[in-house]
């Protein structure tokens, strides 16, 4: 699921493709909710998948707890969700390549918070929350064809919400062009860009990375 703000996914500076799926970006191998493009990739066919939904026996994320938290160690081709390293930063940078996301700011905001997820010692997913003040922006969303129409994406956002009120920030926004309805149901609100705090308006995925016609959306965090 790709958005504008945040990855082709749809969280402040990313625009999803909705359902995973992806034309031009598949081709190249990657599924990304990557951030506002003014051109976007066309739908295509989705890719299989076998990521594990939290099952019996686990216990989700309690508030203020990402999924990598709670979560046994993966083995094998099982997925698991970890918070990116410095060595990661390589992968990340070519998967985004991959999905024509922005590279913008990655460098200056990598860390804690971004996470990865990977299965049988690929890197086949990212998230990333920009933080600015009290207030933090979802980007750079991306998720290998192969995993597409997974549930990753949405995976990796909801332990991207958990890890941003577990830090105590007030709200997590985001830009999309294509995912409104997909964020919504996440619990994110159309808003107005004049609406959101100046620290976001003058980052450089809402100033330079998404065009005028990308909505805005926001979510209150609450502890």
């Amino acid at each position: 699921m790709p958005a504008c703000g945040g990855g082709s996914f749809a969280s402040s500076g990313m625009q999803v493709d909705v359902g995973e799926r992806g034309g031009a970006a598949a081709r190249r191998g990657v599924d990304a909710i990557r951030p506002c493009r003014r051109r976007y990739a066309p739908e295509g066919s989705r890719g299989a998948s076998a990521i594990r939904e939290v099952g019996a026996g686990e216990r989700p994320p309690s508030v203020g707890e990402t999924m990598s938290d709670s979560r046994p160690q993966a083995t094998g081709d099982e997925v698991r969700i970890r918070p990116a390293t410095p060595d990661d930063l390589p992968r990340v940078r070519t998967q985004l390549q991959h999905a024509a996301l922005p590279l913008d700011g990655l460098e200056e905001h990598f860390g804690a918070g971004f996470v990865v997820a990977v299965a049988g010692g690929e890197l086949i997913g990212v998230a990333g929350v920009e933080v600015h003040g009290r207030h933090g922006l979802l980007r750079s969303v991306a998720v290998t064809a192969e995993r597409r129409g997974s549930g990753l994406g949405r995976r990796l956002v909801r332990d991207r919400i958990a890890w941003a009120r577990g830090r105590g920030l007030t709200s997590l926004s985001l830009l999309t062009t294509t995912a409104a309805a997909w964020f919504d149901r996440l619990g994110f609100a159309t808003t107005t860009r004049a609406a959101l705090p100046p620290a976001l308006r003058a980052s450089r995925e809402f100033s330079e990375a998404c065009p005028e016609t990308a909505a805005a959306m926001t979510m209150q965090l609450e502890r």
